[in-house]
């Protein structure tokens, strides 16, 4: 198990690196945090899968260890 926490950890470094590289240039990224607009309250979907891919779009930055907002 030891080997998958090593290579994630190696990717991970690899996508800080990329991000390092970009804000060596820029101030801030601008982009989307989801997929579509909010939920109207009544049409919140129960399904698992839509819950992730609405968060989708942040996982890059933070697995860089920088903040979405």
């Amino acid at each position: 198990a030891h080997i998958y926490y090593k290579k994630a950890q190696i990717i991970r470094g690899k996508i800080n690196e990329i991000f390092n590289k970009i804000f060596s240039q820029y101030d801030f990224i601008i982009g989307p945090v989801s997929r579509h607009s909010a939920y109207k309250l009544t049409k919140y979907s129960q399904k698992l899968e839509n819950h992730y891919m609405d968060d989708i779009l942040t996982i890059p930055a933070n697995l860089a260890g920088d903040l979405t907002v």
